[in-house]
């Protein structure tokens, strides 16, 4: 809530020096600054939250409509602050941010942010450690886990490829076809509203069995989908069929992207030890925004070259690619398992020898061992929780 008052002096602010004293550049970047970084404490700080409030039955809705949200804000919220900024200028856009800032501070002094915390994982947060211990112990804890550097790293690489599509989208539509930037717009919008119908179904369907698996299919589909957005070079489309084609790619990249990432959420809100889960959660962003900047720049480059089809032939490829070697058959089955055997927080008996599902039976020997190896694994940390809260 610290972050959100912030937030409202920080408009505040910005809305007397504007009213007083006429727009200042330096004040708006300023503001732009510090808005831009509280967001990402208050986006970290929530999401690390979720789990504390509400049951974890209810977590994959709440993460697919909350989604939604997101993106109906992101279609409407461009619309609604022109209308505004258009008929009653800039002053009365910084009131309408100040009083949304001040109710959204208002509904979180509400929340209770203990209601599904566990009486002993409250106990070990309050325990206080330095800054340097906190970060050097969140590094450990998710480097030192397989599944979640994994996920760590496929972040990475799904983000850094699926830069060619944003990026070569407004390249391909007014450099190659001539076509006018309202398109590029119009295009842009199907994957908001794509993320919005996928929200939506990711609320209104029953819980993934296995999120991780889910979060292969829709990652493999997105490299697909990269891969489609060299069809208009190879079947030499007209301008209305590259329209419909990229319009049904888009909207597709929308929905997909949501079966991709909410599943990853869904299994980290429901495994991920609350005491690192806000370090974990930042983390995963942190790298999952990396290489960002430089996949911006690498791809402008290789776009300025107009290599449209091949760059996206190639990260379709690369990306599919990275899917399989990163989230191996090995590493989704384990985590299921573990994710099964990890809601077991009763001390019950945790089964080391099945292999009993069909995905199981089809194991090499190998992978079997690296099977047990983690759930060996998992039972130390069973045991270590039980020690805990003893």
């Amino acid at each position: 809530m610290g972050f959100q008052l912030v937030n409202i002096v920080t408009v505040s602010s910005l809305f007397f020096t504007i009213y007083f004293f006429g727009i200042n550049i330096i004040a708006i970047y300023i503001s732009t600054a510090v808005l831009s970084l509280t967001s990402s404490f208050i986006r970290t700080a929530f999401t690390s939250s979720i789990s504390n409030l509400f049951s974890q039955e209810n977590i994959q809705i709440v993460l697919g409509f909350n989604q939604s949200t997101l993106s109906l804000a992101g279609i409407l919220g461009p619309v609604i602050g022109g209308v505004i900024y258009g008929f009653f200028g800039q002053e009365i856009l910084l009131l309408c941010f100040i009083v949304g800032y001040s109710v959204s501070t208002i509904l979180d002094s509400t929340m209770n942010f203990k209601l599904y915390t566990k009486k002993g994982e409250i106990e070990n947060k309050n325990k206080r450690i330095s800054m340097k211990e906190s970060i050097t112990s969140g590094l450990k804890y998710s480097f030192g886990n397989k599944v979640i550097a994994s996920l760590i790293s496929i972040a990475v690489f799904a983000n850094f490829f699926g830069s060619a599509l944003i990026v070569g989208l407004s390249k391909v539509l007014i450099d190659h076809f001539q076509m006018e930037a309202h398109y590029v717009g119009s295009m842009e919008s199907s994957i908001a509203i794509g993320t919005l119908i996928g929200g939506i179904l990711i609320g209104i369907r029953k819980n993934f069995q296995n999120p991780l698996k889910a979060s292969k299919r829709g990652l493999i589909i997105i490299g697909i989908i990269i891969l489609g957005m060299s069809s208009p070079f190879l079947l030499g489309m007209n301008t209305l069929q590259v329209l419909l084609t990229y319009g049904l790619l888009l909207l597709i990249f929308g929905i997909v992207s949501q079966f991709a990432n909410t599943p990853m959420l869904v299994f980290l809100q429901n495994n991920v030890d609350v005491n690192y889960r806000g370090r974990v959660f930042s983390l995963i962003e942190m790298n999952a925004m990396l290489l960002t900047p430089i996949s911006y720049i690498i791809f402008g480059l290789l776009f300025d070259m107009e290599l449209y089809k091949w760059i996206f032939i190639s990260s379709g490829i690369l990306t599919i690619m990275a899917v399989f070697c990163i989230l191996r058959p090995s590493v989704i089955n384990m985590n299921s398992l573990e994710e099964k055997n990890e809601g077991h927080t009763d001390g019950k008996s945790i089964n080391l020898t099945s292999f009993g599902t069909a995905d199981e039976k089809d194991m090499d020997v190998k992978t079997k061992i690296e099977c047990l190896e983690e759930k060996i694994t998992a039972l130390h940390k069973e045991i270590q929780n039980m020690k805990n809260r003893a």
